[in-house]
């Protein structure tokens, strides 16, 4: 097993396991800063294919999104991003998506080179801000949540928002296949049971689940603190709750609650990454750090 870690401190470090425990194997040391102390120097990292990990970072004429090879780091391509909110891979390691405002930009891999800039929504208001987006690692899937924008009286105060939405589209064909009219704190694909689980940006509406044309399926009930991530592996739905420093594990086919276990790190989950095999999974800990955890399916409560 490995896999790459990237902190706000610009260091990039690639884990792998060995004889039962998890090793630096290759790492990029803080570059030169560009920028006042106790901004971030990077803001994502993807490992879309073995050879190629892509990054998002600050570069000193704004941010950009780096291609390196996995073996020792070094730069193979590099182009400049738009906006500083994350990056996803899918399409099977061919392409990385990163967000910014109003769109998704997407590149593909190797090369970096622009496929397509979707818009999310309308634009029928100002400033449009999306909230979350998803891929899906093994298919042409990407799923997008804007809150429709908003607009601002000389005073400072919102008099009026646009229309919030999520949309599925298909990276193959450029098509937006289906728009759920509603925002999202969170999203996840399951290719396994073909559906969408949504974060709803509205503590009250719980976690739902979508079929990829956009039709409700089914639900679970969101804890009153509210879900801030979501993961899904071919058995379980990993939820990480706002303020109270807990993850949820739910069985994938039926909804049922099986486990909560609390942790000792930063009490909102920024965000919960599954390995493959779906037996092990990271969150961040404190101090930039990152927690591996290994799921035993013989222990539930």
């Amino acid at each position: 097993m490995q896999f790459v870690v990237a902190d706000a401190a610009g260091n990039i470090v690639v884990f792998e396991q060995r004889e039962g425990r998890f090793v630096k194997r290759s790492t990029l040391h803080d570059p030169p800063r560009v920028h006042e102390p106790g901004e971030p120097q990077n803001y994502g990292v993807a490992w879309p294919a073995d050879e190629h990990i892509v990054s998002l970072d600050r570069a000193p004429d704004g941010f950009c999104t780096y291609q390196r090879r996995s073996s020792d780091l070094s730069v193979t391509a590099v182009v400049p991003s738009r906006d500083n909110h994350g990056i996803a891979s899918g399409g099977n390691g061919t392409w990385v998506v990163t967000q910014r405002g109003e769109a998704v930009d997407v590149l593909n891999v190797p090369g970096l080179e622009t496929l397509l800039s979707p818009t999310i929504g309308t634009l029928d208001c100002p400033d449009p801000w999306i909230f979350a987006v998803a891929t899906d690692p093994r298919g042409n899937l990407l799923a997008a949540s804007s809150d429709g924008g908003r607009t601002e009286s000389f005073s400072g105060e919102w008099v009026g928002h646009g229309e919030a939405r999520t949309d599925l589209l298909d990276v193959a064909s450029r098509q937006t296949i289906a728009m759920i009219p509603e925002l999202a704190q969170a999203l996840a694909f399951d290719p396994w049971r073909q559906q969408l689980v949504f974060v709803s940006n509205d503590v009250t509406a719980g976690v739902k689940c979508y079929s990829y044309a956009g039709a409700p399926l089914r639900k679970l009930q969101m804890p009153p603190e509210g879900v801030s991530a979501v993961a899904v592996t071919r058995e379980w739905i990993i939820t990480g709750t706002s303020g109270n420093g807990t993850l949820s594990f739910w069985a994938a086919e039926t909804l049922e609650h099986v486990a909560t276990v609390p942790t000792t790190d930063p009490p909102k989950a920024a965000w919960i990454v599954p390995s493959p095999d779906g037996t092990r999974f990271l969150t961040q800990a404190a101090d930039h750090a990152v927690r591996v955890w290994e799921i035993d399916a013989t222990e539930r409560s």
